[in-house]
């Protein structure tokens, strides 16, 4: 057969083609790209499929291959080196972290804000007390110990080679394997890029676009300006010796998206830079020789700096790392980068709490990135390997007549990217905040009761000798409500001035099933309730009433429709004061409001010994009185109200710094004293209403913000252009 001479298309090339293709596909059909998302998850499950195993076997094998010449030479030389590469890489993580712009944001109430945190276990993190159920779980640093401890107790066998050939063995199955795999990734990339660029919003690719520039910038500066500053600081070379080689290798690797293919020219030119100094010596050639391959065998700098995506992923979704979270990150990542990214970045976004789902994410920047990575890892290699060469023929000295202008140089180029990343991504990526408008214009069904507001007064029609309110109420075909105007979520008045709330839609279900009109009366005030209904304002009174002791000693109530969680609202930049009993009960002059006349008032005295309780009448009298100044430290109250109120205030954020959750129950007060028809309804209908999912749809509008916002679908070319789908 005749060949057509056609060079076949490389791998790389193909992925390249697929990212295209899919990016083209999601621009095109817009949301119908969706469901190749379930083809794309599939193929990350496989690609994660044997990274750990053959990690584990190649460190084995790495070290177990050593000499205890070799291994002397790596802790003595090159471990110092790697660790100061690390230090530098993990700084330009940090530095890009600080330079994420702050956004303002908010959400509404979630479950996960009372969930219990998980228990960080750092021993069963780093210790592999069951290597089998640490790769089982993910869990890289204790496989990579594991690893290491097993491979230094195979160097000092005699027969070793036996032992290394077979692991050698078994890594090219795990290769084999794999390599299986990576022949769908061009098919994995297009369903990735086509279901991530139909769905996603432009404001979401515009963020995506300024972390790509961003570390571009911060990988060039590291490789073309720190490196090389770091070694004409510390060697006799000077920029024009070592800058060809360094230029050529970092472009190299970035063109062929591998590091390893540098690896002889690196050798080779770092070999020929010793030698224009004089340094002809075997002993210079063989420590290059080792170091080179010994420099490649640990995590490299690309790999450091791909842990920006983390406080770039938390940013992304509106939950930016804490200063706090960053030393944990650092110390897991230093383990995780052995491993490739399949695994270090989805162990890395589990550490920090962030949603899985990210890495997608990660993925959809693969390509290029990985590039840039690579890179940046020969970079790294050229670096630990001249610096590792220079310690070992005494070449290393500290001049710190060179030192302090790098070390003034680092900080003037880390002010330059906060600054300049800061600009950069408020200018293309800041997105308007618009959650206080969304939570203003929250309304009632469109099948609602008819609803009239009323002045507060006695019923027009009095209850006749031995009449239930319950009769009274379907006799008169009017059901009157008292509730509480300025309680966000349960009892409101939007921006349009119409009664809204999760309270005012249940008792407009209320009124549907009694076939009634509903009369609002507005309270007085929480504590006037018992004397309102008394006079017989009104027959039930809603609003985020809570039961407690001494409500039931005065008031009749339903049963629990909603159990609500006792939180505090706390400023943001306050969140750390406020993130433990302890810490809170030490902080001295402290001033805690509450809601006048509110069920919580006697918690606030028990939970907060130490602190002034405030009364104020509304919780928007907390966020802003009437002089403009904060009248409390904190608002005590709950977190699904909490929740709601940091939509209008989003410089306040909900915290639950309780050793255990405090349940609240939202119950409806009633009158009726006298018989107990009304007792018997109301819990029988709240019942039957939990029973048949209304009040779950009412929680999930007004509590979790579900369906707030407007759906609209993605820009394709299949709907805005061609008109083929409405």
């Amino acid at each position: 057969m005749k060949s057509t001479g056609k060079k076949p298309i490389s791998l790389s090339a193909s992925i390249a083609i697929g990212l295209v293709l899919g990016i083209a596909s999601g621009i095109i059909f817009g949301e119908y790209t969706a469901p190749l998302s379930y083809a794309g998850n599939a193929f990350v499950g496989l690609l994660q499929m044997t990274v750990l195993p053959y990690i584990m076997l190649a460190l084995i094998a790495g070290i177990g291959s050593l000499s205890l010449g070799q291994s002397r030479l790596l802790l003595v030389r090159v471990v110092p080196i790697i660790l100061l590469m690390w230090g530098l890489g993990y700084l330009a993580v940090f530095i890009f972290g600080m330079s994420l712009p702050t956004q303002t944001s908010a959400s509404f109430f979630s479950s996960s804000l009372i969930e219990e945190p998980r228990a960080f276990d750092f021993f069963s993190l780093f210790i592999p007390s069951n290597p089998f159920s640490s790769m089982a779980e993910n869990k890289v640093p204790a496989v990579v110990l594991f690893s290491a401890l097993c491979g230094v107790a195979i160097m000092g066998l005699s027969e070793k080679s036996k032992i290394v050939n077979g692991l050698a063995t078994a890594q090219e199955i795990l290769g084999r394997v794999t390599g299986y795999i990576v022949r769908l990734s061009p098919y994995g990339v297009f369903c990735i890029a086509a279901s991530a660029a139909g769905t996603m919003d432009l404001e979401d690719i515009a963020r995506l676009q300024g972390y790509m520039v961003l570390m571009t910038l911060l990988t060039l500066c590291i490789c073309f300006l720190l490196i090389p500053a770091l070694i004409t600081s510390l060697t006799p070379f000077t920029s024009r010796e070592i800058s060809p080689l360094l230029r050529t290798a970092f472009i190299l690797a970035f063109a062929a998206g591998k590091t390893m293919i540098v690896l002889p020219i690196l050798i080779v030119g770092i070999r020929q830079i010793f030698e224009d100094k004089g340094r002809t010596d075997d002993e210079t050639r063989v420590n290059i020789e080792v170091l080179a391959p010994l420099a490649y065998s640990f995590p490299h700098l690309g790999r450091i700096l791909a842990t920006a995506f983390i406080p770039f992923g938390g940013w992304y979704i509106g939950h930016p790392l804490a200063l706090k979270a960053y030393p944990l990150l650092f110390g897991a990542s230093s383990f995780a980068h052995f491993s490739s990214a399949p695994v270090s970045i989805p162990f890395l976004l589990d550490i920090t709490r962030l949603p899985s789902d990210l890495f997608e994410l990660f993925l959809v920047t693969g390509v290029y990135m990985a590039r840039l990575t690579d890179a940046a890892g020969a970079a790294y290699i050229f670096a630990v390997t001249l610096l590792g060469t220079c310690a070992a023929n005494g070449m290393l000295k500290f001049r710190w007549q060179r030192i302090l202008p790098t070390v003034g140089g680092i900080v003037l180029v880390s002010m330059a990217l906060v600054l300049g990343g800061r600009f950069y991504l408020n200018l293309t990526a800041a997105t308007e905040y618009n959650k206080d408008k969304v939570v203003a214009s929250m309304h009632l069904p469109r099948q609602t009761a008819d609803i009239t507001v009323v002045e507060p007064g006695p019923n027009p029609v009095a209850l006749k000798p031995g009449q239930s309110h319950l009769k009274r109420i379907l006799e008169r075909g009017v059901i009157r409500v008292g509730f509480d105007p300025d309680n966000l979520p349960f009892s409101h008045f939007n921006k349009a001035g119409e009664p809204s709330g999760h309270d005012i839609e249940m008792m407009s279900n209320l009124a549907l099933d009694l076939d009634v009109s509903i009369e609002l009366i507005p309270i007085k005030s929480r504590g006037a309730v018992h004397e309102e209904m008394r006079l017989d304002y009104y027959d039930v009174a809603v609003g985020g009433f809570i039961n407690t002791v001494a409500l039931s000693q005065r008031l009749n109530f339903s049963d629990p429709y909603m159990y609500l969680n006792m939180a505090l609202v706390v400023p943001d930049y306050r969140d750390q004061d406020f993130a433990d009993m302890a810490t809170i009960n030490a902080l001295p002059d402290l001033h805690i409001a509450v809601i006048g006349d509110s069920e919580v008032h006697r918690d606030a005295h028990m939970l907060f010994p130490s602190a002034q309780i405030v009364v104020v009448n509304s919780p928007s009298d907390f966020f802003k009185d009437h002089s403009g100044k904060q009248v409390a430290d904190v608002l005590l109250m709950s977190a699904e109200a909490g929740s709601s109120w940091t939509l209008l205030y989003p410089r306040y954020q909900v915290s639950l710094p309780l050793p255990h959750p405090v349940k609240l129950p939202a119950v409806i007060l009633y009158s009726g004293s006298a018989d107990s028809t009304m007792d018997e309804f109301l819990d029988n209908w709240v019942m039957l209403k939990r029973s048949d999912g209304s009040l779950n749809n009412i929680y999930d509008y007004w509590i979790l913000g579900k369906g707030t916002e407007s759906y609209e679908p993605r820009w394709s070319v299949i709907r805005n252009v061609l008109g083929w789908v409405q």
